[in-house]
């Protein structure tokens, strides 16, 4: 094998390694800046019964809506006392690139 063969095939695999290396870092900023915090908030229930469809689901909605949020699960949580109304919250999170 020449050596300016072997001096070709080493520039590029180093221009390959450049270039694989920026698509990564395109890549991974994309995927940061899409991430989302994940928040869930649970809240006693003043009367004793909770209704995921009715007061519970109502306050998980007016919270995700005054936070700028979505509500992505409403759930009640039946084997604690008091019962609790449990709203889980997803915000996208801004990335830093």
């Amino acid at each position: 094998m020449s050596s300016s063969l072997v001096k070709t095939n080493n520039a590029t695999q180093a221009v390959c390694a450049a270039a694989l290396c920026i698509v990564l870092v395109i890549m991974s900023s994309t995927a940061i800046s899409a991430i989302q915090e994940i928040e869930t908030l649970c809240d006693p229930v003043t009367n004793g019964v909770c209704d995921e469809m009715g007061a519970c689901g109502r306050e998980c909605q007016a919270k995700a809506a005054k936070h700028k949020q979505s509500v992505t699960k409403i759930t009640c949580e039946r084997n604690v006392n008091p019962v609790e109304c449990c709203c889980t919250f997803v915000a996208r999170v801004a990335s830093h690139v």
